[in-house]
């Protein structure tokens, strides 16, 4: 419900922004990309029964944590990596 509320205010605001432009025709879908994902959504939801989606979520928030680790600790090695008396190569 929040989901398909969010996609229905991105819509409209992508609307509003491109008929700031002239000559440009929105397709049909565009506008009804909320009720498009919320299909989406209600179809995936019945998938339960053959996928772990508990599971799933945690794998894939686990990968992201990691690579979000990862990411931060390149950057704490690339700014000690300016200071004159740590510095690197």
């Amino acid at each position: 419900m929040i989901v398909e509320w969010l996609a229905e205010i991105g819509a409209n605001l992508g609307l509003w922004v491109i008929s700031w432009f002239d000559g440009i025709e929105i397709p049909d879908w565009f506008g009804m990309f909320a009720e498009l994902l919320a299909q989406v959504l209600a179809s995936a939801a019945g998938m339960g029964a053959w996928v772990p989606w508990g599971l799933l979520f945690s794998v894939v928030g686990a990968v992201f944590t990691l690579w979000g680790i990862i990411i931060l600790v390149k950057a704490v090695r690339w700014v000690v990596g300016w200071v004159p008396t740590m510095g690197g190569s």
